[in-house]
């Protein structure tokens, strides 16, 4: 079995997640694991959730706020200022020198993988924007 496919499927059983290489399940518990997680990690609207998976797919990328804003086509700096703080609180966002990046630790990425694979299948990503709170919409990001 793929390295790869053993790691999404132990990301996957932490949030709830019943996963293989080529299918993935939405089980009954997972939607409350999600939310939790998602709670705790102040993952609190499609905005800042795409901004953190634009940064997990661009693992090298490391910018100010504006630098960032401009590669994100970010229109608002102070609404993205907001989610670089509320994320760097809980450790998902690295700062130094007022430069941001995504956090090098594996725990973060291992959880970012298995978000990042949900949210690449268009059924679960449905499901998965049910749990986020609705917000006011705001430009949507190029990957």
């Amino acid at each position: 079995m793929d390295v790869d496919v053993v790691e999404d499927t132990q990301v996957a059983e932490k949030i709830g997640l019943t996963a293989n290489a080529v299918h993935i399940r939405w089980s009954k518990n997972m939607k409350s694991k999600l939310r939790r997680y998602l709670q705790n990690k102040k993952i609190d609207s499609l905005q800042k959730l795409q901004f953190l998976l634009f940064l997990y797919k661009n693992p090298s990328l490391k910018g100010t706020l504006h630098e960032l804003a401009q590669r994100t086509y970010f229109g608002d700096t102070s609404l993205l200022s907001k989610i670089l703080a509320e994320l760097h609180s809980v450790g998902l966002i690295e700062e130094a020198d007022q430069s941001y990046q995504l956090c090098t630790k594996s725990g973060a990425k291992a959880y970012l993988k298995g978000l990042a694979r949900l949210f690449d299948d268009p059924l679960i990503r449905q499901k998965l924007l049910q749990v986020i709170p609705k917000q006011v919409a705001v430009p949507v990001m190029a990957y």
